[in-house]
């Protein structure tokens, strides 16, 4: 910036100036304007009242006018003259215009023709509505001029009853004194309708209705005792502002007072402008100078104010900047290592070099703590090979406080071999990051010399980069560990998986390689019973065993849940062998906790190139091998076979239907009775689902139920055939049919619906069934975790009335612990025990058991399956008291089992 005579061309300068001259001008303003409104408002107020005071005298002559007309009409009426003299003249001219006598019925008696045909009649309907001893006025309707109403004075005759006397009023007499020449103000008449009477200009009308309607001064003519009707309003159409404020003075000088004041503001801006302007700009000069990165750049004032000791800490920072850009400039090439290549051996080898600069005749190392073993520690130097050393040997980091800033101390045993001559002490910094320890910076100085503070500065920079260098790598060591290791396991993940067999592929598309998908067989079981503690345990321990007999060079991942995935290269034979080896391992026992688990496995296998060219290929297929594993009872390992995709679209395909069936009405619920013993009569029907499918015809329940509970279908289609069960035995009672009770099938999804057991309550109440109608018959997987919502579900039927049975017993889970314990009332005993009865003494033995433990605890004992009158004797020996079966009847529709039960089941007969 240069200088010219003025201080007002820079940008600075002039907003100084202009800032000093705000200041001083709004102020002033505002006083000013604020003054002026004052005044005003005072003015106006003034204004307002004598206009207030003008419209009253108004109101209060046009009052006088009126009681003058009606005076000058009653003495007419005293002296009974019609004829035009009779209106009376006064001092303001004259007062009536026209007069005329009326009867009660508005015709003329004497007077004016004219007067009486256009009045007659509002004022024969007049004196109908109003007191007849009164005067009155009337408006005419029409304007006889612009803004000029005809008013009519109606005065009852005092002598002779029966007749009035009316008489227009002269209008120049009424309204002159009205006109803005008069009163100085223009002021309008308004009716109680708010309808103008009287207004002085030519447009009448609208003036009028702004009268009506406008915030203008008003006054109130009061008319009701002197005429009985209501009172006319007098308006100013004038705003009531003044016409001249007077304030002209005051505001001169005002404004000649501000001017003023704003020329000697303006002086002193410039003042202090020059006083601000010619130090700035030689600390302007000095700073672009050293911006072009010339160094010697002075600032020379001797201001003994803030600009000098500006000035001063200028040159003081200029010193400085030369050594710190050297600096900058080292530790910019280590931000470069760290952000871009992150090669930490390089950016270290860079930190000790820069260490020995600035420390001269110094040593510097770096000690880098090995994060992943623990154990162990890098140490870098500046020109020597990288060492290692075992962390026990870095104890010089052992104290939370100690070393956190630059501190000399004893140098240790394994630096003593690197130490220069006879040096016997180091200086130690600990680099830390986020409150973990990550390294340390050591500097051995000749002769033990102090370092500078300058020097310490700099060495907290460089040890801030060792920490973010050291950080930096070792989150991105763990973020890898992380993106493709379980966390519960430490194998490979999902996605390692997937990239490790693409890679594969990627490498060689022929390479021969098998997939081994594991999936445990009881761990839901396990991990119900014994609590997700346990069976987190127990992946565990399978992970270590799945590591212990993987061949070299093979991957163990653990996608997700309870399946495993082994990918290891070979021909079939060993990925075979393998397999059948894994399986054995996994029927031994697993000791966690202090229990023995035996959970087994289930393997699918794959093999490269026929099963599959891609990951997502194989593995699928893999899935499905195990899966064929699983439904033949598990615990073995298997190819896939081409089969199994064509069994898996069809799958897919009933699964689809089934999604649609319930909305087609497609499902049906047949009733396979159940006989009692003591008289073969049937009292309760166990409810049996049926799918008749437009496309398959009729399907097997083995068929699509087991897809029903894997898809979740079964909620839905489970509640609608209680409701169709409950809606039927409901229909039943109606016919008078004898049957107590229908039993229905649940599954353990079903019951761990939320809110189940009060939906089923709700059905009952719906079709006025009572609890006891209802019995539902579970399995024994239920009792898996007695915690469970299902169990709570469960309870909740029972408390209510519901009956509850306990299906197939003795072919899964059972513990007599459950039988005590549960909400039992009904035990069935499973079909295959029963078929053996009479051939093998073992499934009598058990049998018998089964009954005499439910007679025990007094439950009633259902025997399904029953097909010979062999079974029906030794079963009615044993005790049972219902028997169910197709000696007696297949399920039936519903027509069908009232008829069946219409008749005597004596006779055993597979047809019947």
């Amino acid at each position: 910036m240069k200088l010219h005579g003025t201080f007002l061309s820079s940008r600075a300068g002039r907003r100084i100036f202009w800032t000093l001259l705000l200041a001083a001008a709004v102020p002033i303003t505002v006083f000013g304007v604020t003054m002026h409104q004052l005044l005003s408002q005072q003015f106006e107020s003034q204004a307002t009242k004598q206009q207030v005071q003008l419209v009253k005298f108004a109101g209060m002559g046009l009052l006088d006018r009126l009681l003058v007309a009606r005076t000058t009409l009653s003495i007419v009426a005293r002296i009974n003259r019609t004829d035009g003299d009779a209106a009376a003249d006064s001092r303001n001219g004259r007062v009536l215009t026209e007069v005329a006598q009326l009867d009660a019925d508005g015709q003329l008696i004497s007077g004016s023709a004219s007067l009486a045909q256009r009045w007659g009649t509002r004022v024969a309907h007049g004196l109908a509505q109003r007191d007849r001893e009164i005067a009155t006025l009337l408006v005419g309707a029409d304007h006889d001029a612009p803004g000029l109403r005809t008013v009519l004075i109606v005065l009852p005759d005092e002598v002779r009853r029966g007749r009035v006397w009316i008489a227009e009023i002269e209008p120049t007499f009424l309204f002159a004194e009205l006109a803005a020449e008069s009163s100085g103000s223009r002021i309008c008449v308004l009716d109680s309708a708010r309808q103008p009477v009287y207004c002085p200009t030519s447009a009448a009308n609208d003036e009028a209705e702004r009268a009506a309607s406008g915030r203008h001064i008003r006054w109130q003519l009061f008319l009701r005792s002197d005429f009985a009707i209501n009172d006319w309003v007098l308006v100013s159409l004038d705003d009531g502002s003044p016409e001249g404020s007077g304030d002209a003075p005051l505001a001169k000088l005002s404004a000649l007072g501000a001017l003023l004041t704003l020329l000697l503001v303006s002086m002193l801006g410039l003042i202090q402008v020059r006083r601000t302007m010619v130090p700035l700009e030689l600390l302007i000069g000095g700073t672009r100078r050293l911006s072009e990165q010339d160094f010697s750049a002075r600032v020379r004032l001797r201001q003994g104010d803030e600009f000098g000791e500006l000035a001063n800490s200028f040159n003081h920072m200029a010193e400085r900047i030369d050594h710190q850009i050297h600096a900058m400039r080292v530790q910019s090439s280590i931000d470069h290592e760290i952000l871009h290549n992150l090669d930490v051996e390089r950016a270290l080898r860079l930190v000790c070099q820069r260490l020995e600069h600035i420390v001269p005749g110094a040593s510097a190392w770096v000690v880098e703590f090995d994060r992943s073993s623990l154990g162990l520690a890098r140490v870098h130097s500046a020109h020597a090979p990288l060492a290692i050393v075992s962390q026990a040997n870095t104890d010089l980091a052992r104290a939370d406080d100690e070393f956190v800033d630059l501190k000399r101390c004893d140098a240790p045993a394994w630096l003593a071999t690197l130490l220069p001559g006879s040096a016997q002490q180091v200086w130690v910094r600990v680099a830390m990051a986020a409150g973990e320890r990550f390294g340390l910076l050591m500097i051995s100085t000749a002769s033990g010399a102090d370092i500078a503070a300058e020097a310490r500065r700099e060495i907290a920079e460089l040890c801030n980069r060792v920490s973010i260098a050291l950080s930096s790598a070792d989150r991105e060591r763990r973020l890898t560990e992380r993106a493709t290791t379980d966390s519960l396991t430490g194998l490979a993940n999902r996605g390692h998986l997937y990239d490790a067999i693409d890679h594969l592929l990627a490498g060689n598309a022929g390479a021969a390689f098998s997939v081994l998908f594991l999936d445990l067989d009881r761990f839901k079981e396990v991990n119900d019973s014994l609590g997700h503690q346990i069976g987190d345990e127990l992946l565990r321990a399978v992970a270590r065993r799945l590591r212990q007999h993987a061949p070299p060079g093979a991957l163990v991942a653990r996608p997700g849940g309870d399946e495993f995935v082994l990918v290891v290269r070979g021909e079939r034979r060993q990925a075979q062998s393998l397999g059948n080896l894994l399986c054995q391992e996994l029927a031994r026992p697993l000791e966690l906790d202090g229990r023995s688990v035996v959970v087994g496995g289930s393997i699918g296998l794959s093999h490269h190139p026929e099963h599959g060219a891609s990951a997502l290929e194989l593995m699928r297929r893999a899935d499905l091998a195990m899966a064929g594993v699983k439904a033949r009872g598990g615990g073995a390992a298997a190819w896939f076979d081409p089969s199994m995709d064509t069994h898996m679209a069809q799958r897919a395909e009933m699964l689809a239907d089934l999604r649609i069936a319930l909305a087609r009405n497609e499902f049906e619920v047949h009733y396979q009775p159940r006989v009692q013993v003591s008289d073969r009569t049937v009292k309760c029907a166990e409810a049996l689902l049926r799918w008749r499918s437009p496309k398959r015809g009729f399907v097997l329940p083995g068929a699509f139920i087991p897809l029903l509970e894997e898809s979740g279908l079964i909620d839905g289609v489970g509640l609608w055939v209680i409701e169709r069960t409950a809606k039927q035995l409901a229909q039943w009672r109606a016919q008078g049919v004898g049957l107590e009770a229908v039993a229905v099938n649940l599954s353990t999804r079903q019951l761990e619906a939320e809110g189940f057991a009060a939906r089923v309550i709700a059905i009952l109440a719906r079709h006025d069934l009572g609890p006891g109608d209802l019995e539902l018959e579970i399995t024994e997987s239920i009792f898996m975790n007695e915690q469970s919502v299902a169990m709570r579900s469960l309870r909740q039927l029972h408390d209510s009335g519901v009956r509850i049975a306990l299906d197939d017993f003795g072919t899964g889970y059972s513990s007599l612990s459950y039988l005590h314990k549960l909400p039992i009332t009904v035990l069935k005993v499973d079909r295959s025990f029963v078929e053996d009865l009479g051939r093998r003494g073992s499934a009598l033995a058990l049998t018998r058991s089964i009954i005499a433990l439910a007679q025990a605890l007094g439950l009633d004992v259902v025997a399904e399956g029953v097909e010979t009158e062999e079974q029906v004797e030794i079963l009615t020996q044993l005790g049972c008291h219902e028997l169910q079966g197709w000696l007696f009847a297949r399920a039936l529709e519903p027509a069908a089992l009232v008829d069946f039960m219409g008749k005597s089941v004596r006779t055993a007969s597979l047809s019947t």
